[in-house]
């Protein structure tokens, strides 16, 4: 790429109704908000996950407790369980 390019690059004005049309969409975006109704529906839909998913793992971690198999009970495997 040759940097003598750079030299005769213009600016362009932009036609007058495109130019308003954009500044009327950038304007309409930024005044989009979200209802009460759909952002406390996501905020309690989040809540209950993670209500789940926390409630799952403690009742997982507190019925979790190692079982012996049958070739353990008879010493045919080691036991590599620090704690019994």
């Amino acid at each position: 790429m040759n940097i003598d390019y750079l030299d005769t690059i213009r600016k362009v004005d932009a036609p007058p109704y495109l130019f308003t049309r954009i500044q009327q969409k950038i304007r309409d975006s930024h005044s989009a908000t979200v209802p009460k109704k759909f952002a406390w529906a996501v905020a309690l839909s989040c809540f209950v996950v993670l209500y789940v998913n926390i409630s799952a793992v403690l009742y997982t971690t507190e019925s979790y407790k190692p079982t012996t198999n049958i070739a353990q009970s008879m010493d045919l495997m080691p036991n590599n369980s620090f704690y019994k």
